[in-house]
């Protein structure tokens, strides 16, 4: 979660760190580094946590691929049967069907989830994703002063995660940039 807005609104939460093995304890587990990484962590405990109806929120960085090596791509082998998503990748490679799974701040940029707040106003916070653990995340995100913006089930997971394998050429950095002005929802 990034700082609340409300630091006060924070003060009884009671949100943990830990290693990945810890995270199969947890009723909530949270996937927060960069995707190329995060499926051999997930991997990890994918045998402790199956069958067990965690809950997962997916806030892995897109899967663009970008020219300054941040992120290769989804394989077209493990490219998901509807599009291109990052959390459709976890959740097929998983294949857990008792897992509930929610994205959040797919593409809020870091600036805009500084303490003092973002320096141009944000027009919300994309939540999507299995309606349990996507009530949690809007109940986190309200209550740290967020505006979440309701944007559908898993299935709309490559409209916010775009730039897929079947791109063109990798983008270069003037290319990235105009992405980024003209996708990013919340800029």
């Amino acid at each position: 979660m990034p700082p609340p807005k409300n630091p006060a609104a924070a003060k009884d939460w009671k949100l943990t760190a830990g290693s990945v093995a810890d995270a199969a304890n947890a009723d909530v587990i949270v996937l927060a580094t960069m995707f190329d990484n995060q499926w051999a962590q997930l991997a990890q405990i994918s045998e402790a946590i199956r069958g067990k109806g965690k809950w997962i929120i997916d806030l892995t960085n897109p899967f663009l691929r970008r020219p300054d090596g941040g992120s290769s791509g989804i394989p077209k082998a493990d490219m998901p049967p509807g599009g291109p998503g990052g959390v459709l990748v976890h959740k097929q490679k998983l294949g857990d069907d008792s897992v509930k799974w929610a994205c959040v701040f797919k593409h809020t940029l870091w600036l805009l989830i500084l303490p003092d707040g973002p320096k141009k106003k944000s027009n919300g916070v994309e939540v999507f994703g299995d309606a349990e653990p996507v009530q949690l995340v809007t109940d986190l995100l309200v209550k740290g002063g967020w505006t979440p913006k309701y944007r559908g089930d898993l299935s709309v997971a490559p409209r916010y995660e775009p730039m897929g394998p079947k791109a063109a050429p990798p983008c270069s950095p003037s290319f990235f940039k105009r992405f980024m002005v003209d996708r990013l929802a919340c800029i």
